[in-house]
């Protein structure tokens, strides 16, 4: 009898105490919610990284192309590249030039087929052009003239312009055309940012999305209301600051 009151009174210290421990240990995280936590947060990672399109190796910078210095047969520079003709499908078909004068002052504008020019990017991504003609030969070339004030057939005329965005009065900026080697406009840059779209994000959309009314009046639209622009693919010029050469689009002609 003895015996059987104290084990009932040992009982009744042992179990106040292990409900104590029980209530003050921490909980323990079950090692697969551990585990999927970890997942969950590695393919957020990897998403945000994939939302980034960087520009292509095979790509060029239709606003680094303005401007650039074309070389000729004896390998002298005799010409520059004051702009480029998109035609309507989304294809620059023609590579307008300015050759002569002096200091980017001055000189003549002819117009040769964007397949007449080599292009290639090197190492720092900055594009060199050329040509198989000597300097004359280039002079001799009909002048180009452009026959309206706002022409968006022109990149210098479409990069830079304010285009409306589809169902609402807000703008965004195009600020660049990205190019195939065969002059295709693989990508049109839009920024939707403070003056000038500064400290906005870069978006790239299709060429598709851009709607062009010509001449005097006329303007762009982009067919995409804001929220589908905030949703398109993100842009950046490169991840890193070291580019690998590009392939010229092929033998130049006279």
């Amino acid at each position: 009898m003895r015996r059987l009151m104290f084990s009932a009174a040992a009982a009744a210290l042992v179990l106040p105490a292990a409900a104590a421990i029980a209530q003050t240990a921490p909980e323990t995280v079950q090692p697969d919610a551990q585990i999927e936590t970890e997942t969950s947060t590695q393919v957020d990672a990897e998403a945000d990284a994939s939302a980034i399109m960087y520009l292509a190796a095979d790509q060029i910078s239709a606003k680094d192309l303005l401007g650039e210095e074309i070389a000729g047969a004896n390998g002298d520079n005799i010409a520059h590249i004051d702009d480029l003709v998109i035609d309507a499908n989304g294809k620059a078909d023609t590579v307008v030039f300015k050759s002569g004068g002096a200091f980017g002052l001055g000189g003549k504008r002819g117009a040769l087929d964007y397949g007449q020019v080599s292009i290639a990017v090197d190492e720092s991504a900055d594009p060199r052009t050329s040509v198989s003609m000597t300097e004359d030969a280039i002079k001799s070339v009909a002048e180009y003239v452009t026959e309206e004030t706002n022409d968006y057939r022109l990149a210098s005329e479409l990069i830079g312009a304010s285009a409306q965005l589809s169902t609402s009065d807000e703008e965004a900026t195009i600020t660049d055309l990205i190019l195939a080697e065969d002059g295709s406009v693989e990508h049109v840059i839009v920024q939707n940012g403070l003056v000038g779209a500064v400290g906005g994000e870069k978006m790239a959309i299709d060429y598709t999305n851009i709607a062009i009314e010509q001449g005097d009046g006329g303007g762009v639209v982009i067919s995409l209301t804001p929220d589908e622009l905030a949703a398109s693919q993100r842009f950046e010029y490169s991840e890193t600051p070291v580019y690998e050469p590009v392939t010229p689009n092929g033998p130049s002609q006279p």
